[in-house]
């Protein structure tokens, strides 16, 4: 059964001092550059915006309407759905090839 997700509240939530600080705190413990980094489940793409200043992101998220508030000044590849799209893509394709091998090696 498919549930019902209150976007804006949930984006307002996200842009209240808190929520930006949530994002500030993980955003400071991660220390990627020159990555190649698959954001499953992106959300609003917060985090897949910023990593993707200094990274080649991927971002996947199954909601479409989160997609319409999308940030996106930097440059990333969105992709709309779930784990089917994943599922469905080639396993030579290059994002699933650099998704394994770094999975495997985590």
């Amino acid at each position: 059964m498919r549930q019902t997700v209150d976007i804006q509240g949930y984006l307002d939530s996200v842009n209240l001092p808190w929520g930006k600080l949530f994002y500030r705190i993980i955003w400071h413990n991660l220390d990627v550059k020159g990555k190649k980094i698959l954001d499953f489940g992106s959300g609003f793409g917060i985090t897949a915006n910023h990593l993707a200043k200094k990274n080649d992101v991927t971002a996947v998220e199954p909601n479409e309407e989160m997609l319409v508030y999308r940030w996106h000044e930097y440059d990333y590849r969105q992709i709309n759905g779930g784990i089917e799209k994943l599922r469905a893509m080639p396993e030579n394709s290059l994002l699933m090839r650099q998704w394994t091998c770094s999975a495997v090696k985590m």
